[in-house]
């Protein structure tokens, strides 16, 4: 699903790109755990997370999720959530990203 999932992006000229609030070391174990092809970059910091509304809440339970942000720098999509499971709707950024 991953695969083809990329192909179809990938097509459409998308470059996917994680970001994690930890350090850079923290980013390529979780990259290589998680065994995705797209790069996850550090923010320490929390200046994306902050930037784009992100929260925390009783200092452990943080959100997750996508931004979709086009070539021109236009965000297109932000999509937050604290369930794990629910950070990264697939079928809400194919539309997105097809312009529906």
């Amino acid at each position: 699903m991953e695969r083809e999932r990329d192909g179809r992006w990938q097509s459409l000229g998308v470059q996917a790109v994680g970001v994690g609030p930890g350090g850079e070391a923290g980013a390529r174990a979780a990259q290589a755990m998680a065994r995705v092809s797209y790069p996850l970059l550090a923010d320490p910091r929390h200046r994306l997370y902050d930037a784009f509304g992100f929260t925390r809440t009783l200092g452990f339970i943080q959100q997750s999720g996508v931004v979709v942000v086009n070539q021109g720098g236009v965000v297109r999509l932000v999509h937050r959530t604290a369930n794990p499971f629910a950070a990264f709707p697939v079928d809400e950024v194919d539309r997105v990203l097809r312009g529906a």
